[in-house]
Formats: structure tokens, C-alpha cells, sequence
């Protein structure tokens, strides 16, 4: 029995190697009651809707503010906004579906139109009918197209890089959404690919630490998200692709809630150059840019960003 013991020890170094390494290539998804125990807190809540369960927290005061993140960010991304404005604000983040604890979408559909008209749904299970609402990337064109179909209930809205006019779609989501690459994406996701794309959408790569990557990373790896990135990109991201928008832009004219747009010039991902178009076909718009923030500023420069956001949500309409 003893000797049994010796060799379990001594295999039990080669058992946490393998490990690591598996992990490293993203061959296998994180138990969820693992992730919960990471990533949940005691503001921590879920909704059903639709048969998705649906991972939000709520914190602080005042007038409710609801937070969008972006592709294959997480609800932690506004950290650094919560603790800044939970003074001030009933402040409301989802994981949206497909990302973070949430998961995949229930009906595997994917198309910006169906994302916006999935957030109508969340919005009624929470029982807001009038709020402020901030969304980055994905979630900006969640909020601002939200905005232009639902003005009764948006007082003023905030853009971060958002999906908007037809862009070149980064490398990562022109790769995943080919045939065979996809597919082999649905199971394979190696953690040096995820460190890449977290340095491309910060300005400043110094502040890209290894716990940030974990996140970005493991809640990738939650069962599903793989495959809802995969069916994302190809069936919403392509709706955004050079010369393949679809129209949406178009509804940008009908946003009439007061409007702050906020850019990192050193986006990677989508091109600061957009703000001119913003700036004409919804005039009055104000504009924030951050010289040395990226894709995420306001995940990389909290500070300027939340006051900025203070300024303008706590100001005249």
C-alpha cells in the first residue's frame, strides 16, 4: 500500500505538467462550478430568458446605468468603471450570451439584429424602463442600435469603440470564421492565441498582466463560448465586415438620446477614422478620444474614462 502511495506521488508532478499543458492549448473547458467560484461575487445574479441563463451583477446608488461589454470580453471588463461610479449609479453589467458565465445563446443565434432584441428581453426580466446606457464594441452597437429602436427607455447613451460602419474585421475573426479553421476552433483555443488578441485590443501592451489574460482565457474556455465565438464571428461579425454592414449604420441618425462617443486612438481593431462619420450623421455628438488607450480604454484607462462618463451622464441633458 505504501508503495502505491510512493508512485502516485511520484506521478502526480508529470499529472499537474499535462495539465498545464492541455489547459495551455485550450483542448478542454473549464468546469463552470470552477469558474463560478472564480468569477462570481456576492453581487453576482442570474435571469432566464429564452432558456439562457444569464449572468449579471448589480452594485451601487442612484440612477441605473447598464453596462454592454465587447466580443470576447466579460463583465469584468468595467471593473474599473464600478468602483469609480457605484456612487453615483445603480450600476447594472452583463455577461452578454456567448461570453463570461453566461454561455452560449439557447437558440445558437447570433446576428446583431437578434442580440439587440435578446437585450429588449433582459431589459423587461430586470423591470427597467428608463436608464443610461454605455456599451464597447459589441456591446456599443448592442446599445446604440438598442437606442434607435427603444428611445423610450434610453436617457443618454455612451459608445466605446463601438461596431457601427463597415470596418476591415481583425485577423482573428477573418481566421475563425473560415470553413475548417472554425471548426477546429470549437475545440481548440491555445492560450498564447488569446494573450495576442488581449495585447491587440490594449493601447499599452505593460498593462496586459497575466491575470487579465487568465480571464480573457478561461472564461473562453467556459463550455460553449468556443463554439458561440465561432458562430458569432461568422454570422455576426461578418455583418460588419468591409463592404457587408448590411445597412445597419443606417439607423444611426434615428438615435435621439444625448450621445457621448469615446475612442481609443490606438484601436486595432476598429479604426479611430470612424468617429468622423459618427460625428456626421448624428451631429451634437460628443466626442472623447484617449491618445494612448486602445480597443478597451475603458478597461485600460479607467480613471479619465469614468470621470469622463460622470461628466456627461451627470450633466444637462
Amino acid at each position: 500500500m505504501s508503495g502505491a502511495s510512493v508512485q502516485l506521488r511520484s506521478l502526480s508532478p508529470f499529472t499537474s505538467w499535462w495539465r498545464r499543458f492541455v489547459h495551455s492549448l485550450g483542448l478542454w473547458s473549464f468546469p463552470i462550478a470552477e469558474l463560478k467560484q472564480k468569477y462570481e461575487n456576492e453581487h453576482s445574479r442570474y435571469v432566464d430568458v429564452d432558456g439562457t441563463r444569464v449572468h449579471y451583477r448589480i452594485e451601487g446608488e442612484g440612477p441605473p446605468l447598464l453596462l454592454l461589454h465587447g466580443v470576447l470580453a466579460q463583465l469584468q471588463t468595467w471593473d474599473g468603471w464600478v468602483e469609480r461610479l457605484k456612487a453615483h449609479y445603480q450600476i447594472v453589467r452583463v455577461d452578454l450570451p456567448g461570453f463570461g458565465l453566461t454561455g452560449p445563446f439557447a437558440r445558437g443565434e447570433y446576428t446583431p439584429q437578434f442580440a439587440v432584441e435578446f437585450f429588449e428581453r433582459i431589459r423587461k426580466q430586470l423591470g427597467y424602463e428608463r436608464f443610461h446606457l454605455a456599451g464597447n464594441s459589441l456591446g456599443g452597437f448592442i446599445s446604440w442600435y438598442y437606442a434607435a429602436h427603444f428611445p423610450q427607455h434610453v436617457d443618454k447613451l455612451i459608445l466605446i469603440d463601438p461596431l457601427s460602419y463597415p470596418f476591415k474585421s481583425p485577423w482573428i475573426m477573418r481566421l475563425v470564421s473560415l470553413p475548417i479553421i472554425g471548426e477546429i476552433t470549437r475545440f481548440f483555443a491555445p492560450r498564447h492565441v488569446v494573450r495576442q488578441n488581449t495585447l491587440a485590443v490594449y493601447g499599452n501592451h505593460q498593462l496586459v498582466t497575466d491575470e487579465i489574460v487568465d480571464r480573457y482565457y478561461e472564461l473562453l474556455l467556459r463550455e460553449g463560448n468556443r463554439s458561440a465565438m465561432v458562430d458569432f464571428f461568422r454570422a455576426g461579425g461578418a455583418h460588419f465586415a468591409l463592404d457587408r454592414n448590411g445597412g445597419y449604420h443606417e439607423h444611426i441618425p434615428k438615435i435621439t438620446a444625448p450621445t457621448l462617443l469615446m475612442w481609443g486612438e490606438l484601436d486595432r481593431w476598429i479604426p479611430v477614422s470612424l468617429v468622423e462619420r459618427w460625428k456626421r450623421d448624428l451631429p451634437g455628438i460628443g466626442v472623447k478620444l484617449y491618445p494612448d488607450a486602445g480597443h478597451i480604454p475603458m478597461e485600460e484607462s479607467p480613471e479619465i474614462t469614468a470621470a469622463d462618463a460622470h461628466a456627461f451622464l451627470s450633466g444637462p441633458s
